[in-house]
């Protein structure tokens, strides 16, 4: 008893992926999508248009200021600040 219900138990086993690997013959293109089918799904294919130039972004570029005068009040006051800024930093980064 028990072996004939073994064998019968191989034998759909081993028949089970041939019936499911039988094609129906007919051979269509196009794509499936399988997945949730109560969901509602929106697909909107647009053709290929070609992108308008962009106004806003120029193309990249190296800026290159214009040379102006330096003036002397300036610089001092310049050099005198990165002066007083790096005499800050050495006394922060001292140890105690």
């Amino acid at each position: 008893m028990k072996l004939a219900q073994l064998s019968v138990a191989l034998v759909a086993l081993i028949a089970a992926p041939a019936s499911f690997a039988q094609d129906s013959g007919e051979k269509t293109a196009g794509t499936t999508i399988i997945g949730e089918r109560e969901t509602a799904v929106g697909l909107y294919l647009l053709p290929w248009q070609e992108e308008a130039p962009s106004d806003i972004d120029r193309p990249p570029a190296q800026y290159v200021p214009g040379a102006t005068p330096i003036e002397a009040a300036q610089l001092h006051a310049l050099t005198a600040s990165d002066e007083a800024n790096a005499a800050y930093r050495r006394v922060r980064t001292e140890p105690r």
